[in-house]
């Protein structure tokens, strides 16, 4: 069967066009303004750091993934952590419009629950 370039261009312009709209990357600096998390009482100590991926759909948060940066961490208290990560990304106030963009959250878990600290970078 021979394809008439007409024919093509067609299907091609009906592809492009029904194909989902991808979010865009967030605009320069961050868009959504997140405040540090919360920090959850837990037994494990050390350091935690973690990437938040945040997408935003005119202007509401649609989607958060929490991704760990740091091995060696006690699985329920990655849970915790990851947890209080996502709460604190559900109160940030984002600019309209569609984008990705990305968080970066350190925890410093010390000796004493006195010398625990939460970070956000990058805001």
């Amino acid at each position: 069967m021979k394809w008439h370039s007409h024919v093509l261009a067609g299907l091609v312009t009906g592809l492009l066009s029904s194909a989902p709209v991808l979010a865009q990357k967030a605009p320069a600096g961050k868009s959504c303004k997140v405040p540090a998390p919360q920090i959850p009482a837990v037994d494990w100590r050390g350091q935690a750091h973690y990437q938040a991926i945040v997408t935003v759909e005119d202007g509401r948060i649609a989607s958060i993934e929490v991704v760990p940066q740091t091995k060696g961490v006690e699985k329920r208290t990655q849970r915790s952590l990851a947890q209080s990560v996502t709460d604190a990304i559900i109160t940030a106030k984002c600019q309209p419009g569609s984008y990705v963009e990305e968080h970066m959250f350190s925890f410093d878990l010390g000796t004493q629950s006195s010398e625990a600290a939460a970070s956000k970078a990058g805001a």
